[in-house]
């Protein structure tokens, strides 16, 4: 047992860099000499030291096979297990960025912690991740994550998703949920680059279903997501979309007071629910609890909406004249359009704005605002434009109707069969949606050449 310790150990001084491995015969002899004239009190110490080199080494390795025992662990869900092996690893590896990002998923997961407790812990070892690490992305969308899934902040969670594309523009988990953030807050339309960007990376087989979760975004929004509505807790006991939305709402509202995505998805729902007064009071709440509502443009334009539709025009316009956000997009050029048209009576203005707006989603869907452009052109005296454009309106009806979109619905449990995937390239042409048919178009190539 002594003998590796001592052939590893330097020789007494004057011997240089040989070891006693190294003497030559008469040298060893004098040194074993030396040790068996060692007392007992000698040998014990010797005898100990040799012991706790041992100790020490066999700890050492103990301790840097924690993490593998960590991730068995893991793959049998024995969540507190998990957290003792890592805390042990961590102990000896403390910058270990992997460690900590299975740390926050063991403290997340594990149900023997409180889910304060399983947050905040998990909120510490991300943090730790630094934005220089490689995996300083995952460790930002982990938390954006949080922030969305557990916490119910979403205003929060879209900075650290944000964060996560600055420090790697190619991961693609932060623009998937930011696609998600915006089903789940009524803005989905404000996400379409996102959902691009994690239809692009996906594989072939994948494409198909990510274009059905496109489909659902922007005709379903309210009931895309039936699992994260799950983890969030606001489905309603009776599956009632419309109130599991506003459950949603009302939770984003309420865990985030001076964010102002809960107030914009809440001004828009009890407007489009025909109660323009209560909007109206909910956003003038945000405007006052959520200095970046000045800066969203669904707030912005919830606020237009309900003042237009309770007779504040002014205030309306002001609204818009002061516009924060970016000014380009549906939601600007909407707005722009309503205070043109209604308040300023410049119709010319008017028709312009309405048409920037049905650039972006969801204008090609949109009748209501090809409705206020024929309101326009009649008022111009352009009846014979007005009269094409109501043809065009009556096309979309029946293409956008209920019983036309529950059909494609149909079809999107069966993307698997190039026939059915037929039916929704023709609709998406029909549309004038040409990424999104070229995109089925390319899936039902993909599953013609298997």
């Amino acid at each position: 047992m002594s003998a590796a310790p001592l052939a590893s150990s330097p020789t007494d001084p004057g011997s240089g860099s040989k070891t006693l491995q190294h003497a030559g015969p008469d040298r060893r002899r004098r040194v074993l000499g030396r040790l068996g004239q060692l007392g007992w009190q000698g040998r014990l110490l010797l005898g100990l030291v040799i012991a706790a080199v041992l100790a020490g080494t066999a700890a050492f390795t103990w301790l840097e096979t924690a993490f593998r025992r960590a991730d068995r662990y893991a793959r049998s869900g024995l969540w507190p297990e998990t957290r003792t092996e890592l805390a042990r690893y961590l102990w000896l590896h403390p910058r270990s960025d992997a460690a900590h990002l299975s740390f926050a998923e063991a403290c997340v997961r594990d149900e023997a912690l409180s889910r304060a407790d399983g947050i905040a812990w998990a909120t510490s070892h991300l943090q730790q991740v630094p934005d220089q690490s490689p995996l300083a992305a995952m460790a930002r969308s982990q938390q954006g994550r949080m922030e969305l899934l557990l916490s119910l902040r979403p205003y929060r969670a879209e900075q650290y998703f944000r964060q996560a594309i600055q420090v790697n523009p190619r991961a693609i988990d932060p623009y998937f949920m930011l696609w998600k953030l915006g089903d789940l807050t009524g803005r989905s339309h404000l996400y379409e680059a996102e959902f691009w960007k994690v239809h692009e990376a996906s594989t072939p087989a994948e494409r198909g279903g990510r274009l059905r979760e496109w489909f659902m975004s922007q005709f379903f929004p309210a009931t895309a997501n039936p699992e994260l509505d799950g983890v969030i807790g606001s489905f309603d006991v009776e599956r009632n979309a419309a109130r599991t939305e506003a459950r949603r709402y009302i939770q984003f509202r309420d865990a985030e007071p001076d964010g102002p995505y809960g107030y914009a998805a809440l001004g828009r729902w009890f407007e489009q629910e025909g109660d323009p007064k209560f909007a109206l009071a909910m956003l003038e709440k945000g405007e006052k609890e959520a200095p970046a509502s000045e800066r969203d443009p669904l707030f912005l334009a919830s606020l237009v909406n309900a003042l237009i539709a309770v007779g504040e025009l002014e205030r309306a316009a002001a609204v818009v004249d002061r516009w924060s956000a970016t000014r380009d997009g549906y939601e600007y050029w909407l707005s722009v359009g309503q205070v043109r048209h209604e308040l300023r009576q410049d119709l010319e203005g008017a028709l312009e704005a309405y048409g920037n707006a049905l650039q972006f989603w969801p204008g090609p869907a949109d009748w209501r605002t090809l409705n206020r452009q024929v309101a326009c052109l009649n008022r111009l005296r352009r009846t014979d434009e007005a009269a094409k454009l109501r043809e065009r309106i009556a096309k979309l009806e029946a293409l956008t109707s209920d019983a036309k979109l529950r059909s494609l619905r149909t079809a999107l449990g069966a993307i698997d069969q190039p026939t059915r995937v037929a039916e929704l390239v023709a609709f998406y042409r029909e549309l004038g949606r040409t990424r999104e048919m070229r995109a089925w178009e390319d899936h039902a190539s993909w599953l013609r050449q298997r």
